[in-house]
């Protein structure tokens, strides 16, 4: 099977000359204020082509249809059925929601150009993805010299198809690292905010953690975006600067550990972000 990758211009409603625009604020603070961006370039990410082939499904007419849907997922590419002009659209309006009239992106996807004579032999065969939990080490999410593909797969494989008859096939996608993965030591602290307690823009109480700021009508609120929570604080709109601190419960650090985040910005504009670590704070001062 052939594979290309394709660049695309796709418009939000209108096309627009790519001109230089002034830097936004967070799109997701910007409700009611109309946004025009014009040059922007998007890769088409893996959690896209899932909802590309989620929708296609919705719309296959018979089962040549369906597995062409269902392809979009498991190859991570367009094709035939699932074409860019009919799913791209709706994809970009979904990732630039708040952009309007005369709003510009560049896409780029891969696609699907046709069968080769060993895939059309073995059309419909069944497919097995490994998941993390399905390797030796599934912290590594891969084989590894200690515990190779060629060792382990066919394990892995009896577990999945216990009742397989000889000359069984299927076709398999897994991962092999040449490297032994550095792998070391274990969480001393870690959080996120998939919790009951953090709610859509309201007041944001994580047990332990302490707030301070020097604005009391500007607090850290939950939010909510493509089903992940987090949470936000901002002075837009407020006329008025805001110096916050979100300090988490106190951990004792040793010399080698490693400090790891998850961080996702719309229109990063500045670099004033700051991770510290404070030796005598009190939980007040």
């Amino acid at each position: 099977m052939k594979f290309k990758y394709s660049l695309l211009a796709c418009s939000l409603l209108s096309m627009a000359a790519c001109t230089p625009v002034e830097d936004i604020y967070d799109e997701i603070d910007a409700e009611g204020v109309e946004i025009v961006k014009s040059c922007e370039e998007y890769v088409l990410t893996e959690a896209d082509y899932k909802s590309i082939s989620k929708a296609a499904k919705k719309n296959a007419q018979n089962d040549e249809q369906k597995k062409l849907a269902e392809s979009v997922e498991t190859e991570l590419a367009l094709n035939e059925f699932a074409t860019a002009d009919a799913y791209l659209p709706a994809v970009i309006n979904q990732v630039f929601y708040s952009w309007t009239n005369g709003s510009n992106v560049r896409v780029t996807y891969k696609t699907r150009t046709g069968k080769t004579e060993l895939e059309t032999k073995y059309a419909g065969i069944e497919y097995f993805k490994l998941g993390n939990a399905d390797y030796p080490e599934p912290d590594y999410g891969c084989f590894a010299p200690s515990a190779s593909a060629a060792q382990e797969l066919p394990k892995a494989l009896a577990k999945k198809y216990p009742n397989a008859a000889a000359n069984y096939r299927v076709l398999v996608d897994y991962k092999e690292a040449d490297k032994e993965p550095e792998m070391s030591g274990e969480d001393i602290f870690s959080t996120d905010f998939e919790l009951p307690s953090v709610s859509n823009n309201k007041p944001v109480e994580l047990d332990g953690w302490t707030y301070i700021t020097d604005n009391k009508d500007i607090v850290w609120v939950g939010k909510s975006f493509n089903d992940n929570k987090y949470m936000q604080i901002s002075a837009f709109k407020k006329n008025a600067t805001c110096d916050t601190w979100a300090i988490i419960p106190a951990q004792k650090v040793e010399k080698g550990v490693t400090f790891m985040f998850d961080l996702k910005v719309g229109h990063w504009n500045a670099d004033n972000m700051e991770v510290m670590i404070a030796e005598t704070f009190d939980g007040k001062n």
